[in-house]
C-alpha cells in the first residue's frame, strides 16, 4: 500500500511538473515584433561648436547654447527568443527635434541660426525576460549600436559653415551603447503593451554624450517555443 501511494504521488507530481513546464513554454514566443512612439532627451554638444564658428565668422558675440534637447520619434525592434528568459533583439530608432539660436552681429539685424537635429540608432544585443507572470512581464536589455547624428542647420548657417576651414562637422556616425529595461502588459494572447526606458551613450562628433529615451507601444508575439 505504501509503495503504491509513493508511486501514485510521484506520478501525480510528474504530471503537475509537466503541465507547469508546458504552460510556461506556451508563454514563450518565437518572435516578438515591437513598434513604439519615442521621447528622447538628447545631448547635442556639437551645436555649441557650430554656433561658435558662425558667431566668429559674422563677428557676433559668443552665445552659450543649451545642449540638451527633447526629441520625439519612433522605435522598432524584432526579438527572437532562444528560451523562456533569453533572446536576441535588433532595435532601430529615430528621434527629431528643433533648436534656434539668435546671433547679434555688430552690424546688421539679428539673425537666427536654426537647427533640426536628428538622432538615429541601429543595433542589437541580448534581452532578458521574466515570464513568470502571464499578465506583466519585465525585461532588461543591453544593445551595441551605431548612432547617426545630423544637426540639419538651415541653408544660411550651412553656407557659413562650409565657407570656413576647417569647418565644424554637422553630421557624424559612431558607436552607441544602450542599457534599458521595461515591462510588457498583456492586452490579448498575442498582443502586449510595452513601455521601456533606455540610457543611450553615444560617441558622435568625438564627444561622449548621454541620452535618455522612453518608448511606449505595442508588441506582437508570433509562434510558441
Amino acid at each position: 500500500m505504501r509503495a503504491k501511494l509513493i508511486k501514485d504521488t510521484c506520478l501525480y507530481a510528474s504530471v503537475l511538473i509537466s503541465l507547469s513546464f508546458a504552460s510556461f513554454a506556451q508563454n514563450t514566443p518565437w518572435w516578438e515584433l515591437h513598434g513604439a512612439f519615442q521621447f528622447t532627451n538628447s545631448q547635442t554638444g556639437q551645436v555649441q561648436d557650430v554656433v561658435n564658428s558662425v558667431a566668429s565668422f559674422t563677428g557676433s558675440p559668443s552665445v552659450n547654447v543649451e545642449t540638451r534637447l527633447n526629441m520625439i520619434g519612433w522605435d522598432f525592434s524584432a526579438q527572437e527568443n532562444t528560451n523562456s528568459w533569453f533572446g536576441g533583439i535588433v532595435d532601430f530608432s529615430g528621434g527629431y527635434g528643433s533648436k534656434s539660436v539668435t546671433l547679434f552681429p555688430p552690424k546688421g539685424t539679428p539673425s537666427v541660426a536654426k537647427f533640426s537635429p536628428a538622432l538615429f540608432t541601429m543595433g542589437g544585443g541580448p534581452q532578458f525576460s521574466f515570464r513568470h507572470n502571464e499578465r506583466i512581464q519585465p525585461f532588461f536589455r543591453v544593445i551595441l549600436a551605431a548612432a547617426y547624428s545630423n544637426l540639419n542647420p538651415n541653408t544660411s548657417i550651412s553656407n557659413i559653415v562650409n565657407a570656413k576651414f576647417p569647418a565644424p562637422s554637422t553630421s557624424d556616425t559612431n558607436l552607441a551603447l544602450l542599457f534599458g529595461s521595461g515591462f510588457d502588459y498583456r492586452l490579448k494572447r498575442y498582443a502586449f503593451f510595452r513601455i521601456a526606458g533606455d540610457y543611450i551613450h553615444t560617441f558622435v562628433f568625438e564627444k561622449s554624450e548621454n541620452n535618455f529615451r522612453v518608448t511606449a507601444g505595442v508588441s506582437f508575439r508570433i509562434g510558441n517555443k
